[in-house]
């Protein structure tokens, strides 16, 4: 409703807030001139009254300014306007204020007593909803947080390489959920949240996804980028770590993505963690395990024990 839609008018409902008739609802029968208007309604006699000591309803009546007073009781009743009257706001704050009045000291203070025990009741939900709140943020922002995104220096990409494959190795009882990067003193710790193990691959699925791993890394050993490292390194594990296995382990995510893993070391650690469980019940998924892991660690040639020694 706008601003301008309750207007002084024929048929508009009034309240009476001054004057000898004052709590009284009447309706406008007709307007006197800029100051005054005719109004009437039930327990009401026919008579002026000042625009000052009315307040305007947003409820009108169907009348002519030529209505008697019984037609104009007749639509009061029809439109129901005393039941409508008691539901507004302006009802309601008007019996507010008259129990108010009748309030004894007493009363004002057991009033008193009442709404600081609701305010202590809604300032500790308050304060218990702004907690969970800042709980929610701050893990919704610890889940955001990806490895793939830290700019990790060379030692740090060693470090983290190693520590996921050897947790992958020693955890089989338990599935990886999400990882949680947080640097202190320059060092990478991570947090891992484990849950019980839902078993998510069929041994069926176990030796097609290792298959399918196997034609991924032998497409890598064929490109030019993994040949040119394989270059760099020779037979210094270090450059190894450094240069190739970075390139595996993104061959392995991007062919676990096929068997409902995602693309990140969560959704490879996850696919690790199940095939480990399946070699333990499938010689053939143990076999080719074996062989994908020999691609990664590849025997590399030992030095030559009849070489001369220096003196």
């Amino acid at each position: 409703m706008g601003i301008f839609d309750v207007l002084v008018q024929i048929g508009r409902v009034i309240y009476i807030a001054r004057g000898r008739e004052r709590g009284k609802l009447a309706v406008i029968v007709n307007v006197v001139d800029g100051n005054r208007a005719l109004v009437d309604g039930p327990g009401l006699k026919r008579q002026m009254i000042n625009f000052k000591n009315m307040l305007l309803t947003k409820m009108t009546l169907k009348i002519t300014h030529y209505d008697k007073t019984k037609a104009i009781i007749a639509a009061w009743e029809k439109a129901n306007i005393n039941e409508l009257w008691s539901k507004t706001k302006m009802a309601q704050s008007r019996r507010r204020s008259a129990l108010r009045a009748k309030m004894s000291d007493f009363d004002r203070f057991k009033l008193m007593k009442a709404k600081q025990a609701r305010n202590r009741i809604l300032k500790r939900e308050l304060e218990r909803v702004k907690i969970l709140h800042k709980r929610s943020k701050r893990a919704e922002k610890k889940e955001k947080q990806s490895i793939n995104k830290l700019n990790l220096k060379p030692n740090e990409c060693v470090e983290l390489f190693f520590f996921w494959f050897n947790i992958t190795d020693a955890v089989t009882e338990f599935s990886f959920t999400r990882v949680i990067p947080v640097r202190v003193k320059k060092e990478y710790f991570f947090h891992w949240t484990f849950l019980q193990r839902v078993k998510m691959l069929t041994k069926a699925e176990g030796r097609a996804s290792l298959l399918h791993i196997l034609k991924k890394l032998r497409q890598l050993q064929k490109s030019a980028a993994y040949q040119e490292a394989e270059s760099q390194c020779g037979n210094d594990m270090l450059k190894r770590v450094q240069l190739i296995y970075p390139l595996v382990i993104r061959a392995e995510m991007n062919a676990v993505t096929d068997y409902g893993f995602t693309a990140s070391f969560s959704g490879l650690s996850k696919y690790m963690h199940e095939i480990y469980a399946l070699s333990g019940e499938d010689k053939e998924v143990e076999r080719l395990m074996s062989e994908v892991r020999s691609m990664i660690f590849p025997e590399l040639p030992l030095p030559d024990a009849t070489a001369a020694l220096p003196l």
